[in-house]
């Protein structure tokens, strides 16, 4: 003989057999303790569906699914287990698109409920949401996929899905710091072109970058958006011929695996704005294919050979080099007689070291006794005068919360906002503070 509970729960299930709604939803309200039910009773199917997501499910299977969300089963649930992932956790993991489509519009949280959201962007609020996400977050896991196989079209699909689900509920937190490193970005290069002017040199706006951080194609398609409203559109690249090539023919990075690179993004937008590449790391591949490589000695010559090569350009141009690079460029070549250099760092873990770094005593003079590796590491922290360096984003554990398409997205909204903020203050406009 059933229970009140049982009973509750046999009735329950026989409405959804019938597909009798209303009389479930009713029987929720009468049995609060029914909710615990149909959640566990979803998470369990979808959790199968999910787990063998290359069988399709059954006709009864779909229309359960339907029925008990339809009752209010909540696509957040998780079982207590520490292990547990909730179910969009499980969609990324199976790279399913569909299913991940359809939790996050039944609601599914991309930063889970326990996750203090990106509204507190303290020191310590993100290091903690660090420490939770490194293996758990659903988004986390989308970007190392994304990361490791950027040609991936499902598991592409599925970190812009849950970016714009993110961007969706935090983007105005995140569009406000893009908004004032952009308009940081645009007065430095608009001073950088007056001096170089003054300096009777060519201007170049010389950018260090993480090869594989979301930072860098920000601050990148940034300062090349500046650049192009102010007539420089040659782009200088650490690549060779070969890699460019290899670019220019399939749209993908030419590489020891198949990893994504933040050149490949800033490239293709080089591209559609017609802009004129320039490899000058004409030696890398040579230097590469004759096995592995020693920083400290083959680093000095790719420095001065990328130097000789922006050299032979005779116009204004925005070079992107690796951050390790930034030392040898500027002060162990020629550089800087012939271009006014504005170097802007965007490698996030020298960010944070700044101040750190900034009480240090040391010269240049001793810095420069240090090895190359050291060097190239360090410079733009110890002597944060001399390079810039700049983050869009609070925290380095941000950049992964969205893709390259969606930080993308708001850089060129924010660009035509702050159109009137590229005008150059000539003699004659000078009286217009506006323009300031």
């Amino acid at each position: 003989m059933f229970n009140m509970q049982n009973s509750a729960v046999f009735q329950l299930d026989t409405a959804l057999k019938s597909n009798d709604l209303d009389r479930a939803k009713k029987l929720i309200e009468e049995n609060p303790e029914l909710q615990e039910y149909i959640n566990k009773k979803f998470y369990t199917l979808m959790s199968k569906i999910l787990l063998n997501i290359q069988v399709m499910p059954t006709d009864s299977e779909i229309q359960e699914v339907e029925n008990l969300f339809s009752i209010g089963a909540d696509p957040n649930y998780q079982t207590d287990s520490e292990f547990s992932r909730t179910l969009l956790e499980q969609a990324v993991l199976a790279k399913d698109p569909f299913y991940t489509s359809m939790l996050l519009e039944w609601g599914a949280n991309p930063l889970r409920d326990k996750v203090a959201m990106l509204a507190d962007l303290t020191v310590e609020a993100s290091k903690n949401f660090r420490n939770y996400s490194a293996h758990t977050l659903a988004i986390q896991s989308a970007y190392e996929n994304f990361r490791t196989n950027c040609f991936d079209g499902k598991n592409n699909e599925i970190f812009s899905l849950l970016s714009e689900a993110i961007l969706t509920a935090h983007g105005k937190e995140l569009e406000e710091q893009f908004r004032n490193v952009f308009k940081y970005v645009i007065d430095e290069i608009k001073q950088a072109k007056e001096c170089a002017k003054t300096e009777n040199k060519r201007l170049m706006i010389l950018i260090g970058e993480d090869h594989h951080g979301l930072n860098s194609l920000v601050i990148e398609l940034m300062a090349y958006l500046v650049a192009k409203e102010l007539g420089v559109n040659t782009i200088l690249t650490e690549q060779d011929q070969k890699m460019l090539d290899h670019f220019n023919q399939t749209g993908r990075r030419l590489t020891r695996g198949n990893q994504w690179g933040v050149i490949i993004d800033f490239l293709k937008i080089v591209k559609e704005n017609k802009g004129e590449i320039i490899p000058i790391d004409v030696e890398q591949t040579k230097l590469f294919d004759k096995g592995p490589v020693v920083p400290e000695k083959e680093g000095p010559v790719r420095d001065a050979t990328m130097a000789q090569c922006a050299n032979q350009v005779k116009s204004d141009v925005v070079c992107v080099i690796g951050d390790g690079h930034m030392y040898g460029m500027l002060h162990k070549t020629d550089l800087t007689s012939n271009f006014h250099v504005l170097p802007i760092s965007t490698t996030i873990a020298d960010y944070k070291k700044i101040q750190q770094l900034q009480r240090d005593t040391m010269t240049l003079e001793e810095f420069d006794k240090l090895s190359y590796k050291e060097q190239s590491f360090q410079f733009n922290t110890k002597f944060p005068e001399k390079v810039k360096n700049l983050t869009a984003f609070q925290d380095s554990g941000y950049q992964s919360l969205m893709s390259p398409d969606t930080a993308t997205a708001i850089v060129y909204k924010l660009f035509e906002e702050l159109k009137p903020r590229f005008c150059i203050v000539t003699q004659e406009t000078k009286s217009d503070s506006r323009l300031r």
